[in-house]
């Protein structure tokens, strides 16, 4: 739906961020948000803002879908 919120929960934000071996503070200093921000969203206690998101996509090379939806395998467009 255009101009829909992708704003939600975001599921697969702590398997990427392991992933990609980055740490809650790394995440942090590359959105320019806090350290608990990080750590409020692994934890599910608040959504970030779509800013966020797209921010998310961005660090780690990724669609809003391998967040929502993550696998395994890690991201769908992860370099071989």
């Amino acid at each position: 739906m255009k101009g829909a919120s992708k704003r939600s929960f975001i599921p697969g934000l702590e398997r990427l961020r392991k992933w990609y071996g980055f740490t809650q503070l790394h995440v942090a200093i590359c959105l320019d948000v806090s350290p608990k921000q990080v750590y409020l969203w692994e934890k599910k206690v608040v959504k970030p803002h779509d800013r966020a998101i797209e921010d998310l996509c961005i660090l780690f090379k990724c669609t809003w879908l391998d967040l929502l939806y993550p696998s395994d395998a890690g991201p769908r467009n992860s370099p071989e």
